[in-house]
């Protein structure tokens, strides 16, 4: 499936996991618009069921658009959308290395990074 670029993100520039995302679309070279505080809502974009950072702005399968969270299936959904400069890793063993590697990551290092803020 096919997403409409450039891509909308809201987050915060202090959030580890905004800039994990950041860091995937410049990575892939993935057009995005970077939104803070209320601009999405006066761009009209609906809020996410659980506020949290980054939110994407994504087409759902009716063709509306909806407020999307969560890294780790962001980065699965982005894998299939833009072929170009993957980082899944295509060998099935390393893909499960580096899913818990990121599910570490996010989990546990998350906390030195806000000590260091």
């Amino acid at each position: 499936m096919s997403l409409p670029t450039p891509l909308m993100l809201k987050g915060a520039p202090g959030s580890p996991y905004t800039r994990k995302m950041l860091a995937v679309l410049r990575y892939r070279h993935i057009p995005y618009v970077f939104l803070q505080g209320n601009e999405p809502e006066k761009r009209g974009l609906p809020r996410p069921k659980v506020q949290l950072l980054p939110t994407f702005y994504l087409p759902s399968g009716t063709g509306k658009v909806e407020a999307v969270v969560d890294s780790t299936p962001l980065i699965r959904r982005f894998e299939e959308a833009f072929p170009d400069r993957k980082i899944v890793p295509t060998d099935p063993v390393v893909e499960c290395l580096d899913y818990l590697l990121e599910d570490f990551a996010d989990e546990w290092l998350t906390k030195a990074m806000f000590h260091y803020r």
